[in-house]
């Protein structure tokens, strides 16, 4: 049996009424379909609401209120009302299920790349006569290499064999001579290839470098290369025997000015041309020091101890590059005033292109417990104190 109810606020309490009573009265009852805006409910709907104007208004709950319900129905239908995803919600059993409208998800992680590994494969099992591997997998680890523990398939493109060799062809005629081509232009000179020279100059090579030569000077197998003294200098007080820097002496006078090399008063450089065996002799002078012993001021002649130092190697150094003069310690007060200290130096040492070397001193006599102090004297400023470098080959 099926009745059309008028769609008004009393109609709808009383269909609610008879759904109640419609749901007690059993199986054995007719079924009763009710229809609120229509005339025709439908014979499979319980309720069937038709409206163009109106909607229809389920329970609204909070999300505190629809998860405080007790033991809801399987197809329990509420809207609810706040929290990040409102909207409608059935029951689906076991679980609240949104129905619909939600907002988009999250975006899933980023599936991992697939990466491919060719490499050459010798002749053996996998190709007969050689060929390329291909692997395939993903970068597991992100790093962009197809590692081992990633490589999940394996193909082989394998060489095929050599075919057999094909029948030679029948020579060609001889083609027509062409016409003569043009001049092509001059080409450049020969890297490295000095130009010019003077009178006298030899062409050398520089280096190990094909063609890199240069216009050189000969020199004599043996010649002066410096000659210069103190005179019209400064006097350095030498610095005593415990030092750990010697003092650097000056030779301000030149006499006789390098021509394979520079000097600057006090660091000789060796030019490019100017690599071999080097005598090195020097010779200070100085008048008497003296010595204060509880009070007492007494004259003491003693010598100094000269040394080569190449390339600014340290004071002490036994590399090599430190050249040491025999040790003069006179206490002869008897030798003339003004040279009663010395120091002489004479050394072959063999020097390189760019290689610097400075004439270095201390005396050989120091402080001597807390009663005995020594004064240094200052060196001679007179040609005495002169440096001389010859080259020998």
């Amino acid at each position: 049996m099926y009745a059309f109810v008028p769609f008004t606020t009393a109609t709808l309490r009383r269909c609610a009424l008879l759904l109640g009573l419609a749901g007690s009265a059993g199986a054995a009852q007719a079924q009763i379909a009710l229809g609120l805006g229509t005339t025709t409910p439908h014979p499979s709907a319980a309720l069937d609401v038709s409206s163009t104007t109106q909607g229809l208004l389920i329970p609204r709950l909070t999300l505190a209120q629809r998860t405080a319900i007790s033991s809801p129905a399987t197809g329990l239908l509420v809207y609810q009302t706040d929290d990040a995803t409102p909207g409608l919600y059935a029951y689906s059993g076991s679980a609240w299920v949104p129905l619909g409208g939600g907002s988009s998800g999250s975006a899933g992680p980023n599936g991992l790349n697939a990466l491919v590994r060719t490499t050459v494969e010798a002749a053996g099992a996998n190709c007969a006569t050689g060929g390329t591997r291909v692997d395939t997998g993903q970068d597991a680890n992100g790093n962009g290499t197809l590692d081992a523990a990633e490589i999940s398939n394996t193909r082989y493109v394998c060489t095929g064999a050599a075919g057999a060799k094909g029948p030679a062809g029948n020579a060609g005629s001889t083609g027509a001579t062409g016409s003569a081509g043009a001049k092509g232009r001059a080409g450049n000179p020969a890297p490295g290839l000095a130009t010019g020279g003077s009178a006298g100059q030899v062409l050398t090579k520089v280096d190990a470098t094909d063609y890199n030569t240069a216009w050189r000077t000969l020199t004599a197998a043996s010649a002066v290369q410096l000659r210069a003294d103190k005179v019209g200098g400064t006097g350095e007080i030498v610095a005593k025997l415990d030092a750990t820097t010697p003092t650097t002496i000056a030779f301000n006078n030149v006499l006789t000015a390098p021509t394979l090399g520079t000097w600057d008063g006090s660091t000789y450089t060796v030019g490019a041309d100017g690599a071999g065996a080097y005598l090195i002799q020097a010779a200070l002078l100085a008048p008497n020091a003296t010595q204060t012993t509880s009070g007492n001021t007494t004259s003491r002649s003693l010598g100094f101890n000269l040394l080569v130092e190449v390339n600014g190697a340290a004071y002490g150094s036994t590399s090599g590059n430190v050249y040491y003069s025999a040790l003069i310690n006179s206490n002869n007060q008897n030798t003339p005033a003004g040279s009663r200290v010395r120091g002489e130096l004479y050394k072959v040492v063999f020097l390189s292109a760019g290689d610097t070397f400075k004439i270095r001193a201390v005396c050989n006599n120091t402080d001597t417990g807390s009663s005995t102090t020594f004064t240094p004297p200052a060196v001679t400023t007179s040609a005495a104190s002169y440096l001389a470098v010859t080259k020998l080959n």
